[in-house]
């Protein structure tokens, strides 16, 4: 039997955006009930914040299926697609 379901995959770049994470984890709860046919990977790109983002998408990502992958210094939000589109390479298939 062949696994049918695609995998939406959502990537989001932040810097210091700690206090503005509830919001867009309510929001991924949302998309993850509307969207129930595939599967939904968020990843979040800190990129190099100097609050508790990264914590504290972790925390409130716990439900999901979440990857956070944070840079030591701000790169710019190219650099940051950069490294999540790099991540995600061997994961990706042509359908």
């Amino acid at each position: 039997m062949t696994n049918n379901r695609r995998t939406l995959y959502v990537i989001v770049p932040v810097l210091n955006e700690a206090p503005n994470l509830p919001r867009l984890f309510n929001a991924f709860q949302r998309l993850q009930s509307a969207y129930t046919d595939d599967d939904k990977e968020f990843i979040l790109i800190d990129d190099g914040s100097t609050d508790d983002t990264a914590s504290v998408a972790r925390e409130l990502g716990a439900k999901l299926q979440l990857t956070v992958i944070s840079h030591d210094v701000n790169r710019g939000p190219g650099s940051a697609f950069g490294t999540a589109f790099a991540f995600l390479a061997d994961r990706l298939r042509n359908d």
